[in-house]
């Protein structure tokens, strides 16, 4: 997704929603760490701002509190990220998206909190911002992303194991939002 999709360079930023989830973690570290991005994260907490610091990102929103589009403006000297990779959906798809810099590209691979949003067209046309999805990628994605894998350029952030037994209980731990990374079942 940034890589091919996004273009992403080394020299520009990239606002990556919900770094506590696993497509936040992956995509702080793929920016960060392969391609040497600027990478602006949003989430919830103080505890995940840490993490997601400590996977690479430069700096953490925390959206509890903080207002997404004034902050990136602020980090970015005004003239905002150049790429945006958003899987919450509805919910923060207007703040995201004010965020970009004219030209910029909006990235959507899933929509957990939502599938409908506003979207201003003439913003969109007048700013020639690009708006895309992406889903799963291509098997030379996936091979790509194994190498990294392999060599621990990109390391997959569990927060906890649940036996099969357990899965209640992990959707609720789900539920709470208080996890980082991915939860894995086991039988």
């Amino acid at each position: 997704m940034l890589v091919r999709r996004s273009e992403l360079k080394s020299w520009q930023s990239v606002l990556v929603l919900s770094a506590s989830a696993g497509v936040g973690t992956a995509a702080i570290q793929v920016a960060k760490d392969v391609i040497g991005a600027k990478v602006i994260a949003t989430t919830s907490s103080a505890e995940k701002a840490a993490k997601a610091a400590n996977l690479g990102a430069d700096v953490v929103i925390n959206y509890t509190d903080e207002d997404i589009r004034e902050r990136v403006r602020e980090i970015t000297g005004g003239a905002g990220v150049d790429c945006v990779v958003d899987h919450v959906g509805a919910d923060f798809f207007a703040p995201a998206f004010a965020s970009l810099r004219p030209g910029g590209r909006y990235g959507i691979c899933g929509a957990t909190t939502g599938l409908r949003t506003e979207l201003h067209l003439g913003l969109l046309f007048s700013q020639q911002k690009e708006i895309y999805g992406a889903f799963m990628g291509t098997k030379e994605d996936m091979r790509e992303i194994v190498e990294l894998l392999n060599k621990g350029v990109v390391k997959p952030v569990v927060d906890r194991t649940f036996p099969l037994r357990e899965a209640a209980v992990a959707h609720q731990y789900m539920d709470e939002t208080s996890f980082f990374g991915k939860l894995i079942l086991t039988q």
